[in-house]
């Protein structure tokens, strides 16, 4: 049975999920579409959240950009997830030599602030959404490998590892068939706070111009469009940013609840 933290962030996630899964689909408008006759007009039952300075649909564009920014969360946790998952439980299973140049690579990339990582990665392959996923997925993994190795040291020495060895079972039937199914509160619990922050990373990258690359609308990307109107039209960092904070908030509240409800066991 799930916390009431974690449904409560079900919740507002689902609901801003709802909102992009729909731009799959559908949109008022072409978020693309410039009509210079409705430079910043105020939301309307047209235009519900208004238009931007060159007379975009704003929720148009947040329903595209989200869209966007969630995939590229994704891709950024199915990424980082992987290789932290390989590298962490090969360094916390047979520990010796291997965990050594394991998690000293692991520490020297967890040096570097995940977002700065990004922005040498980016450098070197350049901007485009591939090469976001790439970055951010690298900078991401030594954190999951940290937490993967945490829990395989303290699992490969319990009862049921032991018997699997004693019945003849592989190294990698061990690894990947016996512990890493039992620790998956704590992983997903991991990846829920992952994709949250991966969230906040290519928010954060896109603000600053090296991330999803105009006419692509994004999240970080409307802020940082909006940021020389914020005080003669707010509204266009506002509804933006709220979309952020509330599917940031929500997928945050999911990975405590788990964390909860995994400390209570």
């Amino acid at each position: 049975m799930k916390s009431t933290t974690f449904r409560i962030g079900a919740a507002i996630a689902g609901i801003v999920l709802l909102l992009i899964l729909v731009g799959c689909i559908w949109t008022p408008y072409d978020p693309a579409a410039i009509d210079n006759s409705m430079k910043f007009a105020s939301p309307s039952l047209a235009h519900p959240m208004g238009c931007d300075q060159f007379g975009r649909d704003v929720l148009s564009r947040i329903m595209i950009g989200g869209r966007i920014t969630i995939l590229t969360a994704f891709g950024t946790v199915i990424l980082g997830a992987g290789l932290g998952i390989i590298t962490g439980a090969f360094s916390g299973y047979f520990g010796g030599i291997i965990d050594t140049i394991f998690m000293r690579t692991a520490d020297a990339f967890l040096a570097f602030p995940s977002v700065l990582l990004a922005l040498v990665i980016i450098a070197i392959f350049g901007t485009g959404e591939l090469q976001l996923v790439l970055s951010l997925g690298i900078a991401f993994a030594p954190s999951f490998a940290r937490v993967v190795r945490g829990e395989f040291l303290r699992s490969k020495g319990l009862c049921y590892v032991q018997s699997a060895k004693l019945q003849g079972a592989s190294h990698m039937r061990i690894l990947f068939v016996h512990i890493l199914p039992n620790i998956k509160s704590v992983l997903i619990s991991a990846l829920l706070i992952g994709f949250n922050n991966a969230v906040l990373a290519e928010a954060a990258l896109s603000y600053l111009g090296i991330g999803v690359q105009p006419p692509k609308p994004s999240l970080g990307g409307m802020l940082a469009e909006s940021q020389q109107y914020l005080f003669s039209e707010p509204l266009l960092c506002i509804f933006p940013g709220t979309v952020l904070i509330l599917l940031v908030l929500g997928f945050g509240l999911m990975g405590d609840g788990l964390n909860t409800k995994a400390g209570e066991v």
